[in-house]
């Protein structure tokens, strides 16, 4: 049983005033080499209402995944096919080459972020591979700050799918404001529990 002191310690573990950031990346294939097609991010503070700080969206032109040797999966590729024509065509307006793309998400996110993704071995990853073949040194975030958000829904008993706006499907910045919603809602919840 905890004491009074460890309980008040731990009340004051919380803290609400870390930015939180979630990132989600479209791709052409599924290991760690997979091209990028697009990626998402936002930021927001935890608060009892959902207010997003800013947004990060970019569509990528393929040339340099190609010249990378960046995988396209086949059947990742058949599956873009099945997908509705506005989702295929919406991965294809505003294409930024992918060194840029890049340079500008390290630039935009804070290095003090706490970054949420939807399992730490899939975008994370696939990021992290493409900016060492870019000859950047490492994803601006310490290890200790990256959270999984899949693991989170999971053990809490949210299923993610149920609150996914159908508008957005398969849009990297709209999957990124659906899981951000419910982790504002989640963790605002942990915070208010944490002080009672």
């Amino acid at each position: 049983m905890q004491t009074e002191t460890e309980q008040t310690n731990l009340r004051g573990s919380f803290k609400p005033k870390e930015l939180n950031v979630v990132l989600d990346i479209e791709t052409f294939g599924t290991t760690a080499n997979a091209a990028i097609a697009s990626i998402g991010a936002l930021d927001f503070y935890v608060g009892e209402e959902f207010k997003v700080e800013s947004t990060f969206y970019k569509n990528i032109d393929q040339s340099l995944n190609r010249q990378l040797g960046r995988e396209f999966n086949q059947d990742t590729l058949n599956w873009w096919m099945t997908q509705p024509k506005e989702v295929q065509k919406s991965l294809m307006t505003e294409q930024c080459p992918l060194d840029e793309v890049i340079k500008d998400l390290v630039e935009w996110i804070h290095p003090k972020s706490i970054v949420w993704v939807q399992g730490t071995d899939f975008d994370i990853t696939i990021i992290r591979s493409t900016m060492q073949q870019l000859g950047y040194p490492d994803f601006p975030i310490k290890y200790y700050n990256l959270r999984d958000s899949r693991t989170l829904f999971k053990a809490l008993g949210y299923d993610m799918r149920l609150y996914r706006d159908g508008s957005h499907q398969h849009n990297a910045l709209g999957d990124c404001m659906d899981q951000a919603k419910l982790l504002n809602h989640l963790l605002y919840q942990i915070r208010l529990a944490s002080v009672e």
